[in-house]
């Protein structure tokens, strides 16, 4: 499972191509990974880019227009979720540090473990 969430985001990002010019918005996260989104007819793209990539799961949340909508996963509210991958426990669960951002910068939340 999280071989295919990876690998969908990299599938996603080399399918579309888009420069900051043509979108949207971007966001910017700590790490130096790009969000990318732009409307489309009948719905809106989002483009993460992470190269050369770590595990890193990143969200953004917009309307259909393609506007930044406050919405909450569970950490508290925010436009954009940054989980920053760490290590692999003994267990085998990937263990994230999570860091929001309300739109004043990124903040640790917590730490989150994706089983």
């Amino acid at each position: 499972m999280k071989r295919l969430l990876i690998a969908l985001t990299l599938g996603t990002a080399l399918l579309f191509t888009a420069t900051p010019a043509k979108a949207d918005f971007d966001w910017d996260y700590p790490d130096g990974t790009l969000a990318l989104i732009w409307a489309e007819p009948g719905g809106h793209a989002a483009i993460f880019v992470d190269f050369p990539g770590d595990r890193d799961i990143f969200t953004i949340h917009t309307t259909h227009s393609s506007t930044p909508n406050f919405f909450s996963l569970g950490y508290g509210g925010a436009y954009a979720y940054w989980l920053n991958y760490l290590y692999t426990n003994i267990y085998g669960d990937w263990v994230y540090d999570v860091y929001i951002d309300q739109g004043g910068g990124f903040f640790w939340v917590g730490t989150y473990l994706l089983y």
